[in-house]
């Protein structure tokens, strides 16, 4: 299911933090959008999950405008897991893996015998049945962030969101929530954008990264944005550099 940007300006009360972006997303694939801090990951993150409007421009899903779709119908089709902790007393990881269930569900929000096995599923897939009757406060942060996406998983969307799923984890679970998302899009071909600060974890997991630069956005695989000198862009100002000769970030060493 293709998503399309279209001269698509984003921002908060006509204050534009990007613009002019025409982008898309095809079927199956898995994209990092990286950018440094402030630079609008998260305002463009909420408009194509449409939970804020953009300023001018299109979305399009499917080939149809984002905004005609009812949200319940979106809700079916698109899944977003933020950054916001889940703090609710005594809500274990299989109850809230179970919530992914909700825009599925009827009136009384029963679960059918299909939904208990997709969350079932989704419990499976992303190796927390050992957690599944723990409370939410009880579980690590990275655990907590495999709860969150095997919460989306059982939303059964094509397309999954994720804003910075890789954020305050140590680094054995940023390598471990990144090759699950591989994962994911090859076992269960799900089509995934997720944002990050962790450049070099995605670059070796991703098809296609989209660096957020300075108000717009510059797509392309891994190798075809290091070979054309967009991280330099990127990191302009500071004293990190890409070396392409290493495939490498590093820091420039003022000679004395």
């Amino acid at each position: 299911m293709k998503l399309s940007l279209s001269n698509l300006t984003i921002g908060y009360h006509k204050r534009v933090v990007a613009s002019s972006l025409n982008l898309s997303i095809s079927d199956y694939e898995l994209i990092a959008l990286v950018g440094r801090n402030g630079v609008g990951k998260s305002t463009l993150m909420r408009t194509i999950a449409r939970l804020q409007p953009a300023i001018s421009g299109q979305i399009e899903l499917a080939g149809q405008p984002l905004e005609q779709y009812p949200r319940g119908k979106l809700a079916g089709l698109l899944s977003i897991v933020s950054t916001e902790a889940i703090n609710v007393a005594h809500l274990t990881v299989r109850q809230l893996v179970s919530l992914g269930r909700f825009p599925h569900t009827n009136w009384i929000g029963k679960l059918t015998q299909k939904d208990l096995e997709l969350v079932e599923e989704a419990i499976q897939l992303t190796g927390i049945k050992f957690l599944e009757n723990k409370n939410l406060h009880e579980i690590s942060d990275g655990e907590r962030q495999r709860a969150m996406i095997a919460r989306a998983l059982a939303q059964d969307t094509d397309i999954i969101l994720l804003d910075e799923p890789t954020a305050f984890l140590d680094l054995p679970n940023k390598y471990e929530i990144v090759h699950l998302l591989r994962l994911l899009t090859q076992t269960k071909q799900k089509t995934i954008l997720f944002s990050t600060h962790d450049l070099p974890i995605a670059m070796q997991e991703v098809d296609k990264l989209w660096l957020m630069i300075d108000g717009f956005v510059v797509d392309g695989t891994p190798e075809y944005l290091a070979l054309n000198g967009q991280f330099e862009r990127m990191f302009e100002g500071t004293n990190l550099y890409f070396d392409d000769s290493k495939g490498q970030f590093s820091i420039k060493v003022k000679k004395s």
